[in-house]
């Protein structure tokens, strides 16, 4: 049986996610139906507030759909604050047309970070420019200008507290942004600043 997992935070980034997750596949832009995003993931040794998902009937948010071979202990260490979910196939759909889902889904495990406990970000667990910028970027990636936008929208962003990182990154699994990268981003999250 193969299985998948949703990236909906930085592994929606290849550029993270090949170079400190090694999940360098391709990755198929998807929209899951039932599960609600926002910035509750609190890491208590980074010291910074995550995006985290969480079971909501009537919500849908954006993500990658990657293939995995299992669930190293680095992997499972870094995703220490989640716990691995399955999703319905039924509950994921493909977010271009061009891009189809794998033809194995329906006989396949998804799986989906869960985020063991809602915590929002506050000064001392702030969320990271370079974070955002990392997810971001990967949206622009996987799906342009309308997937970034479609994270923003699905995203609860009430009460977020901003660490500006940008140019001394905190983030420890950052993609590599570049100014152009950074425009489209800023003018994506000015209305939600």
């Amino acid at each position: 049986m193969s299985d998948f997992l949703l990236g909906y935070g930085s592994l929606l980034s290849h550029d993270s996610r090949t170079h400190y997750s090694a999940l360098s596949d391709h990755a198929v832009a998807v929209n899951v139906k039932g599960w609600q995003r926002g910035w509750v993931t609190r890491s208590m040794t980074e010291l910074q507030t995550y995006v985290g998902a969480w079971p909501v009937a009537h919500a849908t948010l954006n993500a990658v759909l990657l293939p995995v071979d299992g669930f190293s202990a680095d992997f499972r260490k870094r995703e220490q604050d989640y716990t691995f979910e399955q999703v319905d196939p039924a509950q994921v759909s493909s977010a271009q047309p061009q891009d189809p889902l794998p033809v194995t889904l329906r006989d396949s495990r998804i799986w989906i970070c869960h985020t063991r406990a809602r915590q929002p970000a506050n000064p001392d667990y702030p969320v990271s420019q370079s974070y955002v910028d990392t997810c971001l970027t990967g949206c622009l990636e996987v799906g342009g200008h309308d997937f970034a936008q479609a994270f923003i929208d699905t995203t609860h962003w009430q009460d977020v507290h901003w660490h500006w990182d940008r140019h001394e990154p905190i983030y420890p699994r950052r993609a590599r942004n570049t100014q152009p990268h950074w425009q489209v981003i800023d003018a994506l999250l000015k209305p939600n600043r």
